[in-house]
């Protein structure tokens, strides 16, 4: 089996999954080893389904641009994870179940 390292990095998740796995360990800050690897995944498989979407959008087939898009594809993607996975955290979910139960429940009096 012949590995061509040209074709693997010029694919866009190769390139989303490098950049995001970077950028994922290195600089997120107090976030479990689950919710990096997450961030992680979600990044790389933002880049590689949004990057040729992109590229494709705007015209520019060479993989270099590619690659580019791939990467700040990645980063977006894994940054709007973290953002996600803190404010589900944050979600008092026990009182806005209430709140939403009191405005549909039938009133007294």
């Amino acid at each position: 089996m012949d590995i061509d390292p040209d074709r693997i990095t010029r694919n866009p998740f190769f390139v989303g999954l490098i950049g995001s796995a970077i950028t994922a360990y290195r600089f997120t800050p107090g976030a479990s080893i689950g919710e990096k690897v997450f961030n992680g995944l979600a990044g790389s498989a933002i880049a590689g389904y949004g990057a040729p979407l992109v590229a494709e959008m705007m015209g520019q087939p060479s993989p270099h641009f590619l690659s580019v898009m791939a990467l700040i594809l990645g980063l977006v993607g894994m940054s709007l994870c973290d953002q996600l996975l803190k404010s589900v955290k944050e979600t008092p979910f026990g009182q806005f179940v209430a709140a939403w139960l009191d405005r549909f429940s039938p009133k007294k009096g």
